[in-house]
């Protein structure tokens, strides 16, 4: 088994002048986080609202910070506290350090990743199954390939092609 930056594995660190940086806000839904009651008996739909608090339509293409967010909220993977990782694209101010920061060590992400970057379906798939924790034997050639057969063995493609860019839709 592979350990180590998934990006370093497979070569896709991908870089542009899309810097994220800055003091900006997350726009709350108003769902759970800020503890408004809902009703009585009714579902929360953690992926619906997720997708809503990132504004991801089912036709857009997901950039790695969003599919980061969406996987560790959905997943209820706690996020680390840590403030002491140096990112080229990500500062500490930045209100998603915490997610890049979990994704990081992780092993999911390198230092130098791109949040901006569209991810591919089959790279989201590595990311899902090495945060869900699923037992999966790979190498670095075989790392998409190991983890793609494992998310259609276990019928979790979602409509996700090989080759194509993740939609919102696929997540």
């Amino acid at each position: 088994m592979v350990t180590g930056n998934i990006f370093i594995e497979t070569g896709e660190v991908i870089t542009t002048g899309n810097v994220f940086v800055g003091d900006a806000e997350l726009v709350e839904t108003g769902m759970v986080s800020t503890g408004e009651v809902l009703g009585e008996g009714q579902d929360i739909n953690l992926s619906s609202d997720t997708l809503k608090k990132l504004n991801i339509s089912e036709s857009s293409n997901v950039s790695m910070m969003n599919a980061i967010i969406y996987l560790l909220d959905t997943q209820n993977i706690p996020l680390t506290s840590s403030k002491s990782i140096k990112f080229t694209y990500v500062s500490v101010k930045n209100p998603n350090y915490t997610y890049w920061a979990t994704a990081y060590q992780k092993h999911i992400i390198g230092a130098s990743t791109n949040p901006s970057t569209n991810l591919s379906c089959e790279t989201y798939q590595v990311f899902k199954g090495m945060l869900a924790g699923w037992n999966v034997k790979y190498s670095a050639a075989t790392v998409k390939s190991a983890f793609w057969a494992e998310a259609k063995k276990r019928d979790d493609l979602k409509g996700c092609v090989y080759g194509v860019l993740l939609k919102g839709k696929n997540l």
